[in-house]
């Protein structure tokens, strides 16, 4: 294993912290790896994996990163085949539980936000809150524990898990009202948004992306301050859907923002056939890069914790020469 270790660390520059254990990380048989992160990269390029150890890498010309803030650290979690079902410490209280296919979070990233109680942020498909359940109690705590679930929107992969999530830890649930009306079962689930006639054809699929309703306890509107964690920036961030919702945790100096962008190769606009208004979400895009901020998270794709700011900047400004005329 040593040798194998320092012949990745020769290749691949890997800063790799065996055993540092974390606050609420698994245990000290499931290591920590902390890993170095490459200018306007992730640094999550995953090159080898064990029962007990997941070696992430960085690509070349780059140097290891010692500040928390800066360096993200990746937990070994259950064991689902030949994959390792993990979760992302972004921060010493942020969390990205496991996201992907097979026995993981399916779909969306779920974040889980430790102060004197817990915050969930979104809840995955249907059928996935077992697994959300397992990861919470790896670091130690119950769903009990969880106060509050925030919906950044309506999306089934991000509220299908909702029921029972909110069924096992009885939080509060919170959501713009534009998206409201539909996790609550007031209008259904709307499905493609465009091209209208596909729409149309799949109109009677709509099974396929119905939520079961869920009572919405607390509906947050822009600028709205929650005061758990420290305190939580609302930014209403429409145009994926009409009450996507982002999140400013002030004292982290980090924002989610649901699926306002993606990053799944490099940043991108979401889905257009499940967006409402490009134009909207190009100007929601400006609004999040004009936050002061350190760390960005995705629902789809890894997060930026590195001049996450200044990427995040540049691409809002070439989405607005690109896409001027919509903008």
């Amino acid at each position: 294993m040593a040798d194998a270790l320092k012949k990745l660390q020769e290749r691949a520059h890997i800063a790799v912290a065996l055993g540092k254990k974390a606050d609420h990380s698994p245990t000290p048989s499931q290591c920590v790896v902390e890993y170095a992160m490459e200018e306007n990269t992730t640094g999550f390029l995953k090159i080898g994996t064990s029962a007990s150890i997941v070696v992430v890498a960085e690509k070349k010309n780059t140097a290891a990163v010692s500040s928390e803030r800066e360096g993200l650290v990746r937990c070994a979690g259950e064991r689902v085949g030949h994959q390792v079902n993990e979760m992302v410490k972004i921060t010493s209280r942020v969390y990205q539980l496991g996201s992907g296919w097979g026995k993981r979070v399916l779909g969306a990233n779920v974040f889980l936000l430790v102060g004197d109680n817990l915050t969930l942020v979104d809840a995955g498909f249907k059928g996935r809150s077992r697994h959300i359940i397992k990861q919470v109690q790896g670091l130690g705590y119950s769903p009990s524990d969880i106060d509050s679930i925030i919906i950044t929107h309506h999306h089934a992969d991000h509220v299908g898990g909702l029921p029972e999530m909110k069924k096992v830890s009885q939080a509060k649930v919170i959501a713009h009202p534009a998206d409201a009306v539909y996790i609550d079962g007031h209008l259904q689930q709307p499905g493609p948004a465009r091209p209208r006639w596909l729409s149309k054809i799949l109109a009677p699929l709509g099974r396929l992306w119905a939520t079961t309703p869920v009572t919405v306890d607390i509906l947050v509107n822009d600028g709205d301050d929650l005061t758990m964690f420290g305190g939580i920036r609302v930014l209403h961030t429409p145009g994926h859907t009409p009450g996507s919702i982002s999140l400013f945790l002030q004292q982290e100096r980090l924002v989610i923002v649901g699926d306002v962008i993606a990053h799944r190769f490099g940043l991108s606009l979401p889905s257009r056939m499940f967006t409402v208004d490009v134009a909207q979400e190009i100007r929601s895009i400006k609004e999040v890069a004009d936050l002061d901020f350190d760390v960005i998270c995705f629902g789809h794709g890894p997060p930026i914790a590195h001049k996450a700011h200044s990427t995040v900047a540049k691409f809002a400004e070439t989405l607005q020469k690109k896409h001027h005329k919509v903008a």
